[in-house]
């Protein structure tokens, strides 16, 4: 990619982030930014965005599981597990059960890990 096409899309990532912010409930604006965040490897950012999106946003079960995966994505595990957790907790579901024990188990807890897959 040319350093230009380059900061270009990094400036449309920050647009995408600096919108969400302005709108910190709308779902949809959260996955923007996160998607921009991701795509264009700016994990700092990400990580920023974590813990505003998940104070917001943390009763839409279906966000909260997208915020886990990208937290796993960028190796932040113990996120990831924090998440699915409080995803659990909003709605009680075989997928979110079968996410949380596959990052149980990749933490080499899979006692912690058996009940999620039952």
């Amino acid at each position: 990619m040319a350093y230009g096409d380059w900061e270009r899309a990094k400036r449309r990532a920050q647009e995408a982030i600096e919108a969400y912010h302005r709108s910190p409930t709308d779902p949809k604006l959260a996955e923007e930014a996160i998607g921009a965040c991701l795509g264009y490897r700016m994990a700092p950012a990400f990580l920023e965005l974590v813990p505003v999106i998940e104070q917001h946003l943390a009763s839409d079960p279906k966000m909260v599981c997208l915020l886990a995966g990208a937290c796993d994505l960028v190796g932040h595990i113990q996120d990831t597990e924090r998440l699915l957790l409080t995803a659990l907790q909003v709605q009680d579901d075989y997928e979110t059960r079968e996410l949380l024990a596959d990052c149980l188990l990749r933490q080499d807890r899979p006692d912690e890990a058996a009940p999620y897959l039952q």
